[in-house]
């Protein structure tokens, strides 16, 4: 069971780079940031190319069709990012990042609906149980009144297949193969997204404009928030080839609570940076949010 330990610090990178992302699309993008985050964290990929050629020189040795298939695989996890980043520009991030509960759901979902897989009604009861969750994180209470944000959960339900996609492909395609191949053909798949996103004019432009504002602070700061991410990427997908990926989702799953101390910690020191939430209704709400989506995550593996 060593890989449990491996597994708990993909929550730990993934929350960590998740308030980078939150400082990134505040401090330094206004509308359309997403576009310029989105292109450097492709192109990011592109760093870990020669590393995974030298741990491996055997990369060629992967079949054409399952080059193709673990590429694609690569463009999920990059255009996972374009609603996750709207959604983080808007919202606060431990009320985002909890909302990637519906990934091993949505899973469960393409298992029943592509491969004809059964759901039991435990599983079903699981996933009445996180959408509770989500919805309650995602209603806003004020004088009262309860409002459920829609974008937030239709952004992050879109962003949550994507990168379930990429989970499945990856597991599917990767027991033939040696775990750095397939890796590298992955991130192969995820850089060549950038000379595609460059060639539409809204984020050339929005690309341009925020390396020309910000240049060396953005690029530094996103290194280093694409290196955890990555990171973590490479953690989940090894963790992924010692046990179920539903099994490996819910020990992930518990990045909430990371994400949870990281805020108040963070809020409470940092507060002219990070600007969560604290009042009392909203901590129990994210919180009771929070113990849903895990127990739904649990009840699904």
């Amino acid at each position: 069971m060593n890989w449990i330990f491996l597994a708990l610090l993909i929550p730990a990178l993934y929350s960590f780079s998740n308030y980078i992302d939150k400082y990134l699309v505040t401090k330094y993008f206004v509308e359309g940031g997403e576009r310029a985050l989105t292109v450097i964290s492709a192109a990011a990929f592109s760093i870990f190319l020669p590393i995974l050629y030298a741990i491996d020189s055997r990369i060629f040795d992967v079949p054409f069709f399952d080059i193709v298939i673990l590429m694609i695989s690569g463009t999920f996890l990059v255009f996972f990012l374009v609603p996750y980043f709207i959604a983080m520009r808007e919202n606060d991030a431990s009320i985002v990042a909890p909302l990637f509960g519906f990934v091993p759901l949505v899973t469960l979902l393409f298992g029943y609906i592509f491969l004809g897989e059964s759901i039991s009604l435990q599983q079903f009861l699981a996933m009445l149980l996180v959408l509770f969750g989500s919805v309650i994180i995602a209603t806003d209470i004020t004088n009262s009144i309860f409002k459920v944000n829609n974008k937030l959960l239709l952004l992050m339900l879109l962003s949550s297949s994507l990168y379930a996609g990429s989970l499945i492909i990856f597991k599917h395609t990767s027991s033939e193969h040696r775990f750095t191949q397939h890796l590298f053909w992955q991130y192969v798949g995820g850089f060549l997204t950038v000379p595609c996103f460059l060639s539409y004019k809204p984020y050339r432009d929005e690309f341009m404009t925020s390396l020309q504002r910000s240049g060396y602070k953005l690029l530094s700061l996103n290194l280093l928030n694409e290196t955890l991410t990555i990171s973590g990427n490479f953690l989940y997908a090894y963790c992924i080839l010692l046990a179920p990926v539903a099994l490996v989702s819910t020990v992930a799953s518990v990045q909430p609570f990371f994400l949870f101390a990281y805020g108040i910690i963070l809020t409470l020191l940092f507060p002219h940076i990070f600007k969560e939430d604290l009042k009392l209704t909203a901590l129990v709400r994210k919180f009771f949010g929070i113990i849903c989506i895990f127990a739904g995550v649990v009840l699904i593996a």
